[in-house]
């Protein structure tokens, strides 16, 4: 079978980090198909002199897959909702070009929108069989925008044929009147080889190892490990996504703060009883000593980071959080190992890659109950999730009072949720090699890749 994907969202020599997931389903696919991609550059003139990215080449080979990187002009905060069609102009030539040229048996578009809403019209044109692979914000945060919902609708109702990750998503879709018969849900996969159980001690190993290079000596993981936070084995959060709104991080930036508090108060409340105790004190309670003052890093880049970086200093807990931009994939795998929870407020999702990498480390996760997440989390003990809807008064009252903290707005009464779950998960003796155990094996992108050929398949013998 010769498939050919297309998406805006897949990584090239310039951003290797970018859509990551991408990659790894069409290596997986590539193991038993023959893949091109498209996964064009989104552009504007001047762009160099107003953002530090860099053009990647127009055409390159990665993980044996050859991936073309057509220029695809677009006006960055303005008219987005004409945004296809001005995908659908700029890549219109060069999809004909490579689609005649290669002939594909199949199309997979890997966004709905503006991938979906521009390259579907190009599919039928050509007579081309294609699906749209829907990533979980491109259907759950567009059908509530009104200039997007109709035309996210009506692509996804045209289309042939739906891959998404996830039951919560697929059901979410029906509601909105799509044909249920023709999506199909799926796991996303982890790699195993780089997210896996490793001790704190045996990624110092990995660290000091005499075969890395100097850069990856000098990393941040390795930084952090001569770090005086980690070395008075303090408690570490970790954070990993987009620093966007549907992400969450405004709310996990309150719940640390209010997590942060929630410690002073009980180590005063120590002190006062034990007068003669302190920090170091071997007596000290093994629920708060565990969890006493922890820190907070924050891993990727987005719009909102000067806002969040504000907002810590406000918060009062600048000192204890650390933001790493974007690092390189084996490098979140460390971090993974070196933290002791990874906290995702997301506001929707999907099916979050990262959770599946946290499960597949042995790191326990703290996550909102949105989307697919209660799929990978209902029955792993060392997890836990936090409703994310708009509680009653009442109902924050009675949160806020558990929490001991100001009654305030129901999105700071989330983040008190969301401290109060890390406050019960941090302390906790986890045996993380088992938890990595268990999850071993679960998600897989060579599964994941056999599904969705083979349901590919099955729709071309049925046309």
């Amino acid at each position: 079978m010769k498939l050919l994907f297309v998406s805006s969202l897949y990584p090239s020599a310039e951003e290797p980090e970018r859509g990551l997931y991408n990659r790894q389903l069409m290596k997986a696919i590539s193991s038993s198909a023959e893949v091109r991609v498209i996964a064009p550059f989104p552009w504007f003139p001047g762009q160099c002199v107003f953002r530090q990215r860099r053009t990647p080449p127009g055409e390159e080979m990665m993980d044996g897959i050859r991936v073309f990187h057509p220029k695809c002009f677009y006006t960055p905060g303005m008219f987005i909702h004409r945004h296809w069609q001005m995908y659908q102009r700029s890549i219109r030539a060069r999809f004909e070009e490579i689609a005649g040229e290669y002939r594909p048996d199949h199309v997979m578009i890997g966004f709905a929108y503006p991938d979906g809403a521009a390259v579907a019209p190009l599919c039928r044109e050509l007579g081309l069989s294609y699906s749209i692979r829907i990533n979980g914000s491109d259907f759950n945060l567009r059908v509530r925008q009104e200039k997007f919902r109709n035309m996210v609708l009506e692509t996804l109702k045209e289309a042939p044929q739906i891959f998404c990750p996830g039951r919560a998503l697929k059901k979410a879709m029906v509601e909105e009147g799509i044909d249920g018969t023709k999506i199909m849900a799926f796991e996303n996969g982890v790699d195993g080889s780089l997210f896996r159980y490793r001790g704190k001690e045996d990624v110092v190993k990995e660290l000091e190892d005499k075969h890395l290079t100097p850069d990856e000596r000098r990393s941040r993981v390795a930084r952090a490990m001569q770090d005086k936070w980690t070395q008075m084995g303090k408690k570490i959060v970790l954070f990993v996504g987009n620093l966007v709104e549907v992400k969450g991080p405004d709310v996990m930036l309150e719940a640390f703060a209010y997590l942060q508090k929630k410690c002073r108060m009980s180590n005063i409340e120590y002190r006062i009883s034990n007068p003669g105790g302190g920090i170091q004190d071997s007596e000290f309670r093994p629920s708060l000593r565990d969890s006493y003052t922890p820190i907070l890093f924050v891993i990727g880049d987005g719009s909102m980071r000067s806002s969040l970086e504000k907002q810590a200093a406000e918060l009062g807990v600048a000192d204890s959080v650390r933001f790493l931009g974007s690092r390189p994939h084996g490098e979140v795998a460390r971090w993974m190992n070196l933290a002791d929870c990874l906290c995702l407020a997301s506001r929707s999702e999907g099916m979050p890659n990262v959770v599946i990498e946290a499960l597949a480390s042995g790191l326990p996760v703290v996550a909102t109950d949105v989307g697919g997440v209660r799929e990978l989390l209902e029955n792993e003990p060392e997890a836990r999730m936090v409703k994310n809807r708009g509680s009653s008064e009442k109902e924050r009252n009675i949160e806020c009072r558990i929490s001991n903290i100001e009654c305030l707005s129901s999105n700071q009464t989330l983040a008190a949720s969301v401290a109060s779950a890390l406050a019960e998960v941090l302390p906790a003796g986890i045996d993380r090699r088992a938890m990595a155990e268990r999850n071993k094996g679960r998600f897989s992108w060579d599964k994941c890749a056999k599904e969705i050929l083979e349901l590919m398949k099955q729709k071309k013998d049925t046309i």
